[in-house]
Parts: C-alpha cells; sequence; structure tokens
C-alpha cells in the first residue's frame, strides 16, 4: 500500500524537516507546498531528510488564512501527486508529526483499507458555516495578515456587516450542492474519493471565490453529497477528531487556535489512537519537541527489528 502525504507549510521549518525524516519510508512519498511568502528555506536541505521516499516541493501559492488560496494549495497538491497511484492521500500541516510509527500507521490504513478518514464538527452545519459559502467576504483574505488586534477586530466586524447586508437583498450564492457541512481539513483519503475531489475542482472553486474558511467546508461538503459518505471510517459527526485520525487539542482561552503541544501533553500522545498531531513548535517548545521526535525515530528503529 502506497502513501501520499501532502503537506502545507509556512513556518516552523526544523518541525517540517524532522516530519520529513520521520515518514521517510519505501512506502511513502511527500508533496510539500511552501508558502510562497515563506523565504527562509532550501529544496535540497527538505530532500536530504529523507532518503527513501520522494520529495516533491511547490510554492506557488500565497496562502492566506480564511482565504481560497488554502483550497487552491490542497488542490494543487492533490494534482501533483495524483498520478503516482498511491492508496491513500494524507493532508498535514508542516507543523505536524506522526505518533506512531510507519509500521503502525501502514498497518492501520491496510485493516481499515477503503475507508473515508474525515472530520465532521456536528450532524448539521449551523448558519456559521453556511455563511461561510452562501454570502461573499471581500476581506476574507486579509482577516488574519495583521498583527494590530484592533485592526483585525475591525475587520472582522466589518465582514460581519457585510453579511448580514447580503442577508437583507437576499444575495445568496449558488451553493451547487444540496447538503453543506463543516469540519477539520487535515484528513486521510482514498484515490477514488480523490479522483472524484479533482473532477469536482472547477464548481468548487467558483462555489469558494471570496467565501470564509472553505478549507473546512469543500472535502466534507463533497463527502456528504456523493457515495463516499458510506465509506466513512466514523459516521457520527460528532466533532470527534478520532474520525480523520488527528490529535488536536484546541486552546482553552482561544478556541480558533490549536494549542502547541507540550510537556503536559505526553501522556495523551503517547496513548491516543490518532495517527497524526498537532501542533508541534520548535519555536516555543523546543526540549518537548526534539523528545517527541527522538520518540518516533525510536518506534521506527524498532518497527524495522520487528
Amino acid at each position: 500500500m502506497k502513501h501520499a502525504f501532502l503537506i502545507i507549510a509556512h513556518n516552523e521549518l526544523e518541525v517540517l524537516k524532522a516530519l520529513i525524516s520521520l515518514l521517510d519510508n519505501r512506502n511513502n512519498d511527500l508533496y510539500i507546498h511552501m508558502d510562497k511568502k515563506f523565504k527562509t528555506w532550501n529544496e535540497n536541505e527538505l530532500k536530504k531528510c529523507a532518503k527513501r521516499s520522494k520529495i516533491k516541493v511547490l510554492s506557488e501559492i500565497s496562502v492566506n488564512w480564511g482565504d481560497a488560496s488554502q483550497v487552491e494549495c490542497q488542490y494543487l497538491l492533490l494534482r501533483s501527486a495524483f498520478a503516482g497511484e498511491y492508496d491513500y492521500y494524507h493532508f498535514l500541516s508542516g507543523a505536524d508529526l506522526p505518533l506512531k510509527s510507519n509500521l503502525d500507521i501502514h498497518t492501520f490504513f491496510r485493516k481499515h483499507a477503503g475507508k473515508q478518514f474525515i472530520h465532521f464538527d456536528s450532524p448539521v452545519a449551523g448558519k456559521e458555516a453556511l455563511n461561510r459559502v452562501m454570502y461573499r467576504h471581500p476581506f476574507g483574505k486579509y482577516l488574519k495578515c495583521t498583527r494590530y488586534k484592533t485592526v483585525t477586530k475591525v475587520l472582522f466586524l466589518t465582514d460581519d456587516f457585510l453579511v448580514k447586508i447580503q442577508t437583507v437583498l437576499g444575495l445568496k450564492r449558488k451553493l451547487y450542492y444540496e447538503t453543506i457541512q463543516k469540519g477539520c481539513n487535515w484528513c486521510s483519503i482514498t484515490k477514488e474519493f480523490a479522483d472524484y475531489v479533482l473532477r469536482e475542482e472547477k464548481k468548487v472553486m467558483v462555489m469558494l471565490k471570496k467565501s470564509l474558511c472553505g478549507d473546512e467546508i469543500f472535502i466534507q461538503t463533497l463527502c456528504v453529497n456523493s457515495p463516499f459518505i458510506h465509506q466513512l471510517y466514523d459516521k457520527v459527526f460528532s466533532n470527534n477528531y478520532n474520525a480523520c485520525k488527528r490529535l488536536i487539542i484546541w486552546n482553552e482561552e482561544n478556541r480558533k487556535s490549536p494549542k502547541v503541544l507540550r510537556e503536559e501533553d505526553w501522556g495523551r500522545l503517547l496513548n491516543t489512537s490518532s495517527l497524526f498531531g498537532r501542533k508541534f513548535s520548535m519555536d516555543k517548545q523546543k526540549d518537548f519537541t526534539q523528545r517527541w521526535i527522538s520518540h518516533i525515530r525510536t518506534e521506527n528503529r524498532r518497527s524495522i527489528v520487528r
């Protein structure tokens, strides 16, 4: 069974290098997109991190939070990898690390071959999720492009106001799909579903133009409006990240941002059934992150001996 890991990176270069080295395996190939704004990286240095895996590095898109450029980037990576005849396509961020050995990851996907590993927030998408795609958000790409909290707050209030105006005037856009759904954009999908996602690209990009956080909408929406809904690993739609086999812990004080994993999370990482975790940071939690990298390296070596 062959795996393509589609990695979207914009910072944390040392974590990305570790991710490449930990996934390095003859059954894994890595397709990496480096944000066009991210300048402090070298392609040869990235490729040196792997000895067995094929590495392809792209840097074509300036990816902005909340903007359709996120989805453009995912489509770019999926198109780049699709000709490789992989069984699974895994979307990861450059701040992710594996929580299991390559052997354990491969064994899991062999056991559950044909399943789609996709997270859903809830059984029915709420008004907030629908508003993301039903109405246009002309300032969406700028909502997190400033470090000034006051400017950010003004931009969000402006966005809310524009949505209310569109609602009053009945300026709804064509959605193309009967049901809209929402969840985590990090997922693992089969070649068959990846093929369907690629065939729907034109409609998806038209629908998501000037949308807000469409990357959390399109995979889930495509799945529930297709026969692939019957292939879901977890069909409960209960905001359980184990549905996509990711461990993501959200900040208690700011639910919009994942917590940087640290020493207090060590036991949870060891005992989880999830396969990938985020987010790790060499800048903020260097000792802990290095310790976890060493742990997975040891697990990879042990699995070879087995």
